[in-house]
């Protein structure tokens, strides 16, 4: 076959694709292929679970986990209980430089790609 007759059916191909993939309606979202993969099945907290060997939705939070309402610290949101938190809370880290390499590190990792500039870590 010669170059244009290929180059020509090609595009002409391409062009039943394209004018038949759109369809008039707007509002249809089309075929989907796999749904199951970003919109799982919901179960209600207190129904039971085939998932899980004691057949409940709700499990017992892990270890560590803080509740909800659960205060930091007991010093009001006011200019008295922020002073009296800056004098009485203490870092539980160490000035070392160990620790100061250790937040470089993790500020280059972390802050820098959050601000999308280059940043100077500070130098001891």
């Amino acid at each position: 076959m010669n170059k244009p007759v290929v180059f020509l059916s090609s595009l002409a191909c391409l062009a039943i694709v394209l004018l038949t993939s759109c369809g008039r309606d707007a509002n249809d979202p089309g075929t989907e292929f796999m749904p199951d993969m970003y919109r799982s099945p919901a179960y209600a907290v207190y129904s039971s679970n085939p998932n899980f060997t004691d057949s409940l939705t709700m499990q017992t939070p892990v270890k560590g986990t803080i509740p909800r309402g659960y205060t930091f610290f007991s010093y009001p949101s006011s200019l008295e209980g922020y002073e009296a938190a800056g004098r009485d809370v203490k870092n539980p880290l160490l000035f070392t430089e160990a620790n100061v390499a250790e937040g470089q590190r993790l500020y280059a990792i972390f802050v820098r790609i959050v601000m999308a500039k280059q940043v100077k870590v500070m130098e001891i």
